[in-house]
């Protein structure tokens, strides 16, 4: 069961509440910023029975963790990205080293250049901020999602725990 599941309070059984070592509990009536009494972890109410609620989706923070992103490049625009051509260097290497994740997720980050040139060329966004063309092409992942009835929350939930591994080297 995901945390993200569905279930009601007297049929949770995981995640267990990690302060009681039991299910979590809603602090009160439902109410909008609700958290488990026990552990603070966020709640939110379903309905219609206050006792239809699930465990909010909370990523653990990365900044308490030691990191290794892909390395810094200055883009402003997508044309930016192509005249950089930024896609790491060589190969994969899948070591353990923090030059080896830098390395890797440096590959990883350049993975996604041709999907956002693809889209900027479709959409005809040359020259906008590449965050527009980012959140943009989000977008319109959603739309995809819908029409394949796939749920896009649990695709990005996952996509941030590949994510999560990749970045603190913690993928094997």
């Amino acid at each position: 069961m995901s945390e993200n599941t569905t279930v009601s309070a007297t049929e949770q059984t995981e995640p267990l509440c990690q302060s009681s070592g039991g299910a979590h509990r809603p602090d009160d009536m439902p109410d909008k910023g609700d958290r488990c009494k026990d552990c603070g972890r966020p709640i939110t109410w379903l309905g219609p029975s206050m006792y239809d609620w699930e465990l909010a989706y909370s990523p653990e923070p990365l900044s308490t963790v030691d990191r290794f992103p892909a390395e810094r490049i200055d883009a402003e625009s997508v044309e930016d990205l192509a005249e950089i051509d930024f896609d790491g260097e060589g190969d994969m290497l899948y070591g353990n080293s923090p030059e080896d994740h830098v390395h890797d997720n440096s590959r990883r980050a350049g993975f996604a250049v041709p999907a956002l040139e693809a889209f900027t060329e479709t959409t005809r966004l040359h020259g906008e901020n590449i965050d527009l063309v980012v959140a943009d092409l989000l977008a319109d992942l959603l739309h995809l999602c819908d029409a394949l009835s796939l749920d896009f929350d649990e695709l990005v939930k996952r996509g941030y725990e590949h994510y999560s591994a990749e970045v603190t080297g913690n993928w094997a």
